[in-house]
């Protein structure tokens, strides 16, 4: 099924002698002593934390301070129309902007730095977007429509593996360019997301459109000019300008002072990502002051950060977070186990969310079974129930097809005159740390009803192409469910298993139709209800079992203030809109200047 070239970083599987497969069910457990509450956590969301720009007294901010964040690992690129996984998006928006953006309540409103004048037709059918004179890259050449119109069709190409935006730019028919400052849109339909469909973000025309390059590498991504202006010569027109980036160790952004809306010029000169894939060598890298702002494992916030060194310069954000982790079980047909929804419940009853957010999320997790969070307006609190319960597991497997061998205690089924066994792989990324230590606990659970799952970890570069390519039988992953719902056609809708990201090959017409219709339906009550039938006829069919719904939890320096909790976490240090409003009202975290600075400014 896989590559033979590709070579895991590291294989966890288990022997097992038959008696493992037999017998009672296993006893669960608690963990001993009291549970870890951030309610009663003195370090967690201290009022610094978020005490406003202080607009009547500007002179207090530092303004030429030094930020350095920390990231997962490195991205893969840093042209924005390829970015697909998280840690892409880190520099997206500061190095690039686009027509649209969000505010904190996930409504898509006008970039007011770029549109002076946004128009969407009553019919829904058409936009005019004219942007402001005088707007320029980072290079100084003049930013216009030819500029978007150039990357609006570079996404549409099937050359061109753009795989987030190509949904996007599907709903367009044409872009008229009126001049160098003016554009219309024209949609294929009256859809409610059109608006959304405007967020692609603009790359250099004068630099991408190189027609030689163009021909020898029509993906745009494999060339070494390409890939010399997407790594080491980066040309946005953000508020940050790209400065260098050393592979592995750090990459370095400077603030651009002639960024056109000096209202959201950040307070920061300089801003230094640093990727480091070990969450230990990360929470070190913080408590040794390397570090301002750190994403914690659920045991690091919960036990290894409340220790003198750490509160020496460190506090915690706690914040329930619209972000959810999954199991997406393959359903195209290339493994033998997971296009039986009989299988796929089974799988989900033989989960145990409740002790793996107890053991592995030191409660600092939420639970969920659906695709939004209780505040999402696609909520349903009546969608179909798959909960802990080995037994019932066992019987749906039964049902299936899949038979306990009396000898050896594993699960088969006869396919096409074949013995199978229920043996299949789990593939997550080697930075997925939680992922590992659940599935420890669901490999157990698993065993003890006759079914083996083989931990395959890979790293991210190989993981990523293995879903994209969809090459796996099953893989933990995690969504941000920050903008519009519609968001899940690129996970849901039959026409994104290529090139796109509907790894798991699921395919509903029902589902399909219910997205059609959440596209088309403009009254939010009526559009509410669509979701929340597509919650319920997912949660029927169980294309994925839900791990957990993630909670922000992170490391600030006591410098920072400005913080935001939202829908849309605390992700980028730019501010987002607040609930209502359509721009912003700060410019986002913030340092004081009589704090001390970074002992990591240097880069």
């Amino acid at each position: 099924m896989r590559r033979s070239a590709a070579i895991p970083v590291l294989v966890g599987s288990v022997v097992l002698l038959a008696a493992a497969c037999t017998g009672p069910l296993p006893e669960r457990t608690g963990p001993s002593g009291p549970a870890y509450d951030p309610a009663t956590d003195p370090l967690v969301n201290p009022p610094t934390l978020t005490e406003p720009y202080p607009f009547d007294r500007p002179e207090v901010v530092a303004r030429d301070d030094t930020l350095v964040r920390y990231m997962l690992g490195d991205p893969r690129t840093l042209n924005p129309i390829f970015a697909i996984f998280w840690e892409d998006y880190y520099l997206s928006g500061a190095l690039f902007q686009s027509l649209t953006t969000r505010n904190a309540d996930m409504t898509t409103v006008w970039n007011q730095t770029m549109v002076e004048e946004g128009v969407m037709a009553d019919d829904f059918m058409s936009a005019r977007v004219r942007i402001r004179p005088g707007l320029t890259w980072h290079d100084g050449k003049p930013w216009t429509m030819r500029d978007l119109k150039f990357t609006y069709d570079a996404v549409a190409s099937d050359d061109v593996p753009a795989a987030m935006y190509k949904h996007d730019v599907d709903q367009i028919e044409r872009i008229d360019v009126i001049d160098d400052l003016t554009v219309e849109f024209h949609f294929k339909d009256a859809l409610v997301t059109n608006m959304l469909a405007m967020r692609v973000p603009p790359i250099p025309r004068h630099i991408w459109n190189n027609p030689e390059e163009l021909a020898n590498d029509p993906t745009m991504r494999s060339s070494e000019y390409f890939n010399h202006y997407a790594r080491e010569e980066v040309i946005g027109s953000g508020p940050y300008q790209f400065v260098s980036w050393a592979l592995t160790d750090r990459i370095v952004v400077d603030r651009w002072d002639d960024f056109p809306d000096a209202a959201r010029i950040a307070p920061f000169k300089r801003v230094i990502y640093r990727p480091q894939s070990d969450r230990n060598l990360g929470l070190l890298l913080f408590k040794k002051g390397e570090l301002d702002e750190y994403w914690f494992t659920p045991q690091q916030f919960a036990t290894q950060s409340n220790d003198a060194e750490f509160e020496r310069l460190g506090v915690k954000g706690w914040a329930p977070a619209r972000r959810i982790s999954r199991i997406g079980w393959n359903q195209d047909g290339s493994n033998p186990f997971f296009t039986d929804v009989r299988v796929r419940r089974a799988m989900t009853h033989a989960y145990d969310q409740k002790r793996v957010i107890r053991d592995v999320a030191y409660g600092v997790y939420l639970e969920t079974d659906q695709l939004w969070d209780k505040d999402h307006m696609g909520f349903n609190p009546d969608v179909p129930k798959y909960p802990f319960d080995l037994v019932r597991a066992g019987e749906l497997l039964d049902e299936a097809g899949w038979l306990p061998d009396p000898d050896d205690g594993w699960r088969y089924k006869e396919i096409d005159g074949e013995r199978v066994k229920f043996s299949f792989e789990l593939e997550i990324a080697q930075t997925f740390a939680d992922a590992v230590k659940m599935a420890d606990i669901y490999r157990e659970d698993l065993r003890s009803i006759g079914v083996e799952l083989t931990l395959r970890i890979f790293e991210n570069a190989t993981h990523e192409q293995h879903l994209l390519e969809h090459e796996f039988q099953a893989h933990a992953d995690a969504d941000e469910v920050t903008t519009d719902p519609d968001q899940w056609s690129i996970r849901l809708h039959s026409t994104s298993y290529d090139n796109a990201r509907n790894y798991v090959g699921y395919r509903s017409d029902r589902v399909d139709d219910l997205l059609e219709r959440g596209r088309r339906e403009f009254d939010p009550e009526a559009r509410a209800a669509i979701y929340r039938e597509l919650a319920r006829v997912v949660a029927e069919d169980q294309p994925f079992t839900m791990m957990w719904n993630y909670t922000e939890i992170r490391a600030f320096s006591k410098r920072l203030r400005g913080v935001e909790f939202a829908p849309s976490g605390v992700f980028l240090f730019q501010p987002t809109p607040p609930p209502g409003s359509d721009w912003w009202t700060s410019p986002g975290w913030w340092t004081h200047r009589d704090d001390v600075v970074s002992v990591a400014s240097g880069g």
